[in-house]
């Protein structure tokens, strides 16, 4: 009758404990699709002042006197980031842990003009250089091109971050061949103080920023490389940094044709 009654409780306890971890996960689950559910509608709430941005910026384009060259020029930058941050509010609105599902025909040209554009303000701003190397202009490869973007000026607002006044940076791309896959390698270098050896795999997981000491612009949050890591994972590619020659940082993704 002992062992039976302990049996019993035996039993009793497990049902319990599996009904109070039930009941946690549900919780969870709960909270976890309350948090989508905001970030949609704030992702969604976003929309509006952007389109307002864009439509003056339009506006601004078309007065009288007609803008200068330079105004002009600046005028494109400050839409073409408008356009960016559209898209990536536009991202927040779909299901998380996900990238665009079309793949998209891009020229390798294009996605590093693009991506040199959006931060050659804070390149200028800074007195830094900034060289820009693809292939033949008209070389394509089938990607995510958003997401490809996204990791490109992730690349590029980290080497701003981290050089030095009067510093170089390099965005590159070249075909490449990585474990028998043909590809692309695509670099971002610098000449900051570089990533030390035991920083090379950490600083690509969230919420990790290194220890090397931020130089300019804003908190650094440790999400941009995480986002790197991510897109890498979902391609079927690679991420690293390596030291440069001379001092400082390259950061490379790899893509697969």
């Amino acid at each position: 009758m002992a062992d039976l009654s302990a049996m019993v409780s035996a039993e009793v306890w497990r049902l319990q404990r599996n009904r109070s971890l039930a009941d946690a996960v549900r919780l969870f689950e709960d909270a976890e699709r309350e948090r989508v559910r905001e970030r949609r509608m704030l992702a969604h709430d976003l929309r509006t002042p952007i389109a307002a941005m864009l439509s003056c910026l339009e506006l601004l384009g078309m007065t009288e006197p007609a803008p200068t060259a330079e105004q002009a020029e600046y005028l494109k930058l400050a839409r073409e980031s408008g356009e960016t941050l559209n898209g990536l509010v536009a991202d927040l609105i779909t299901d998380p842990g996900e990238i665009e599902a079309d793949l998209t025909s891009v020229t390798l040209s294009c996605l590093l003009r693009r991506s040199a554009s959006v931060v050659r303000p804070l390149v200028e701003k800074y007195g830094l250089t900034l060289s820009v190397t693809y292939p033949e202009e008209g070389q394509v490869t089938s990607s995510k091109a958003q997401a490809m973007a996204r990791v490109l000026l992730n690349l590029l607002t980290n080497a701003v971050k981290f050089s030095p006044p009067g510093g170089e940076i390099s965005l590159s791309v070249r075909p490449f061949l990585l474990d028998g896959r043909d590809g692309f390698r695509f670099e971002v270098g610098d000449r900051g103080q570089g990533v030390s050896a035991s920083e090379k795999e950490s600083i690509f997981r969230e919420s990790v920023t290194g220890s090397a000491a931020r130089r300019r612009g804003p908190e650094s949050h440790g999400l941009g490389l995480a986002y790197c890591k991510f897109v890498a994972i979902q391609l079927n590619g690679a991420v690293g940094v390596e030291d440069r020659p001379g001092g400082g940082s390259s950061f490379y993704f790899f893509l697969p044709a």
